[in-house]
C-alpha cells in the first residue's frame, strides 16, 4: 500500500509540472503571425523514495527544460523585384514588355 501512495504521489508530481503557451504560428496560419517572444518552460519532478536498513532515503530531481521562440515579421520590400529572391527574374515585374495599346479598347 505504502508503494502505491508513492507512486501516487510521483504521477501527481509530474502532473502539477508547469508550462507557458507557446505562440502559435503554424504553416496554417493566415496573415501575419504576433511578433515577439515566447519561453516555454516545462518542469519534471521525480522523487524516489528508497528504504535502506538505516532508515528512508528521499532523492527528488528537477529537471527545466526551457526553449525560446522569436517570431517576427520582416519587410519583404518589392515582392516582384527579382534581387530580392521572392521571384526568379524572368517573372519578375519591371516591365520588360510593354503591351499598352496592343488591343483595342
Amino acid at each position: 500500500m505504502r508503494s502505491f501512495y508513492l507512486w501516487l504521489w510521483l504521477c501527481i508530481l509530474v502532473c502539477l509540472s508547469s508550462s507557458s503557451k507557446a505562440v502559435d504560428c503554424t504553416t496554417d496560419t493566415i496573415g501575419l503571425c504576433t511578433p515577439g517572444v515566447t519561453e516555454t518552460i516545462i518542469e519534471t519532478v521525480t522523487e524516489t523514495v528508497e528504504h535502506k536498513p538505516d532508515g528512508v532515503l528521499t532523492t527528488t530531481e528537477t529537471i527545466k527544460d526551457i526553449t525560446t521562440t522569436t517570431v517576427t515579421n520582416e519587410n519583404s520590400g518589392d515582392l516582384l523585384d527579382g534581387d530580392n529572391d521572392y521571384v526568379v527574374s524572368s517573372k519578375e515585374g519591371d516591365m520588360d514588355q510593354d503591351w499598352g495599346g496592343a488591343w483595342p479598347s
